[in-house]
C-alpha cells in the first residue's frame, strides 16, 4: 500500500499528464502530408533485416501442452512452430466463464519485458517466492496478461527468443549471455536478420496467423500491449501488421523525435531510402501505426532515457499526422493517440496500468 500511495503522490506532485491529444492548430511546426503506409512498411521491413520469406512459413502444428483452471481464468500452455526447426511455448488465457464454442472476445497480445522467466512474468508465475514487499509489487507491475484476462479479454503471452523456455544456455546465466548465445545461432542461418527487430516480429506474426483463425477470437478487435522490451515489440509489430487494431506501449519504443521527419518530405524520404537507427526509426513506426489507436506511456525520470527533447512538440505533430492519415479535419475529429507522462522510473505501476487497461477497453469493447 505504501508503494502504491507513493506512486500516486509522486504522480500528482509532478503533474503527470494524461490526455488523448486533440487535433488543434500548431502554429510552430506544420506536419507534411502522410507517406503512403506501404512505403513506410517497406522501409521498416528493410530495417528489420533479411530473414525468412512467405515461402518459409511452416504449419504451426499447434499443440495444447497443458490446461489449468486458475480460479478466475483458464490458462493453456501451447506450443507451435515459428520456423521448421524451432518450436515456441506460450500461454493462452481465457476468462473463467467464457464459452469458446459459442462466443467471441477481443484478443490481446502481451509480449513480456526483459526477464529471464519470459512469458511467466506477465502472468506472475515465478519459480521462487517473492523476496519481500517490494518484490511483490515489482511482479504485480508486470502481470498485465493476468490483469487483462481478469477484465474479460483473451490474452496471449509467448516466450521471446532467448527468454523463458527458449533459453539456450543451461545454468544460472545472465539474460545478456542468453541473448548472445541465441544471436550466434540465429546468425548462422540468417546473418542479415535483426534479432531485436525482424526475429521478434516474425515470431509474433506466426502466432497471429493461427490465433486469428480461432472462431472464438474477434479479429476486428486484436490489440497488443507491452512494457519495456515488450513495449518495443508492441510498436515493432503494430507498425507493420494491420491485424493489430490497437496498441499500447509503456517504458519502451523510445522516440528520438526528429522534427524534420514530420515536416520535411525530403528528409523523411532520405530515412525511408536508408533506414538506420532504432530510436530514429521509431518516428516512422508511429507514422505506420496511424490512424489506428495508439497509447504511449513513459516516465519523465526513466533511467534508460537519454533525454526527450521536443517530445511534446513531437506529439502535436503526430496528432496532425494521424488526422491527415485518416482524412479528417481538426474541428471534427479527436485523434486516437495518447501519451501519459508518469514518474515511475522504468516501471509499469498501478496508475499507468489502469490507464492502459482503460484505453484498451475503450477501443476494444
Amino acid at each position: 500500500m505504501r508503494l502504491y500511495c507513493k506512486t500516486i503522490i509522486n504522480s500528482v506532485l509532478l503533474l503527470c499528464l494524461v490526455f488523448s491529444l486533440q487535433a488543434e492548430e500548431n502554429k510552430q511546426l506544420q506536419c507534411a502530408e502522410p507517406t503512403p503506409r506501404d512505403e513506410l512498411v517497406k522501409s521498416l521491413m528493410v530495417y528489420y533485416g533479411e530473414g525468412p520469406g512467405r515461402e518459409d512459413i511452416v504449419d504451426p502444428d499447434v499443440k495444447i501442452e497443458d490446461e489449468k483452471d486458475m480460479g478466475d481464468h483458464i490458462r493453456q500452455t501451447i506450443s507451435y512452430f515459428v520456423e521448421k526447426d524451432e518450436r515456441v511455448r506460450a500461454y493462452l488465457l481465457f476468462p473463467e466463464t467464457f464459452d469458446r464454442s459459442k462466443e467471441k472476445l477481443p484478443l490481446i497480445l502481451c509480449p513480456h519485458p526483459t526477464n529471464l522467466v519470459g512469458k511467466d512474468c506477465v502472468v506472475n508465475n515465478y519459480p521462487e517466492p517473492a523476496k519481500d514487499e517490494q518484490d511483490v509489487y515489482f511482479r504485480q507491475c508486470r502481470q498485465y496478461a493476468l490483469d487483462l484476462v481478469r477484465r474479460g479479454f483473451i490474452c496471449f503471452a509467448p516466450d521471446r527468443a532467448a527468454y523463458g523456455e527458449r533459453r539456450i544456455l543451461k545454468g544460472d546465466k545472465k539474460y545478456t549471455e542468453q541473448i548472445d548465445a541465441y544471436k550466434s545461432r540465429l546468425k548462422e542461418r540468417w546473418p542479415d536478420w535483426g534479432f531485436t527487430t525482424g526475429k521478434a516480429v516474425w515470431d509474433l506474426q506466426r502466432a497471429l496467423d493461427f490465433l486469428v483463425e480461432y472462431d472464438f477470437v474477434d479479429t476486428d478487435r486484436v490489440a497488443i500491449i507491452g512494457h519495456s522490451l515488450g513495449a518495443w515489440d508492441s510498436m515493432l509489430l503494430s507498425c507493420v501488421d494491420d491485424r493489430i487494431k490497437v496498441a499500447a506501449a509503456n517504458a519502451g519504443g523510445t522516440i528520438h523525435f526528429d522534427a524534420s521527419l514530420w515536416t520535411d518530405l525530403e528528409q523523411r524520404k532520405e530515412l525511408l531510402d536508408k533506414p538506420i537507427g532504432l530510436n530514429r526509426m521509431a518516428n516512422l513506426m508511429l507514422m505506420a501505426i496511424a490512424p489506428r489507436p495508439f497509447l504511449q506511456l513513459r516516465a519523465i525520470n526513466d533511467s534508460y532515457e537519454k533525454g526527450q527533447p521536443n517530445l511534446l512538440e513531437g506529439y502535436r505533430l503526430l496528432v496532425d499526422y494521424y488526422r491527415m492519415a485518416a482524412g479528417q479535419t481538426r474541428r471534427t475529429w479527436h485523434a486516437p493517440v495518447g501519451i501519459y507522462f508518469h514518474c515511475n522510473e522504468h516501471g509499469f505501476d498501478h496508475d499507468a496500468r489502469e490507464l492502459a487497461y482503460g484505453w484498451l477497453e475503450m477501443h476494444l469493447k
